[in-house]
């Protein structure tokens, strides 16, 4: 018997504890992903080595060993030398920023060049291209701050939705799921 609201509360109590840990320790929180991110790297690259090695069939052996040796390297490379995530996430920011300024750009000549638009509709285009390019600019200038700004926002919204799973799970009734072999016609009592 499946307990649905202690599964609720546990995954409630989780969410809502790695959401504290984002928005009062962003940097710290962005340094654990990047090793928790290289460890991955590093084992599923390791699988999929002894996986072309062992499936002497398999018609892609060498592009498979290829890129789990590349994935492998490059989780070590994160162990290693966690500043290359960092590193990474910050050139990754500053795309989304220039992608952002181009967008607000051309969001801005549309507004200009549109002129059968009602002044209304030109006018949320040039307020949107501004904003957009601020945006993009601010994701640019301030790679870092924005990374870590993104990690404290991230952190309030799964403290938010870590909370909503803990009040469900009080708010739930408790009752039994059916195994799976079960038709699935029938109903799975809650109540």
């Amino acid at each position: 018997m499946l307990k649905i609201k202690a599964f609720f509360r546990i995954n409630g109590i989780i969410l809502m504890l790695l959401g504290l840990f984002l928005f009062f320790q962003p940097e710290l929180a962005l340094r654990v992903v990047i090793i928790i991110f290289g460890i991955e790297l590093l084992l599923s690259g390791s699988a999929g080595m002894a996986i072309a090695r062992l499936q002497k069939d398999y018609p892609y052996r060498g592009i498979l060993f290829f890129g789990s040796v590349v994935q492998t390297g490059f989780g070590l490379l994160l162990l290693v030398i966690p500043q290359l995530g960092e590193l990474l996430m910050k050139i990754l920011i500053i795309l989304l920023g220039i992608a952002s300024i181009a967008k607000g750009a051309l969001t801005i000549f549309d507004g200009f060049k549109a002129r059968d638009m009602q002044i209304g509709t030109r006018r949320v285009l040039l307020f949107m291209g501004g904003v957009a390019i601020l945006f993009g600019i601010f994701l640019v200038s301030y790679s870092f701050l924005s990374l870590l700004f993104f990690n404290i926002i991230l952190g309030v919204a799964i403290t938010i939705f870590g909370i909503g799973l803990i009040i469900s799970g009080f708010q739930l009734k408790e009752g039994e799921v059916k195994s799976i072999e079960s038709d699935p016609s029938e109903s799975l009592p809650i109540a």
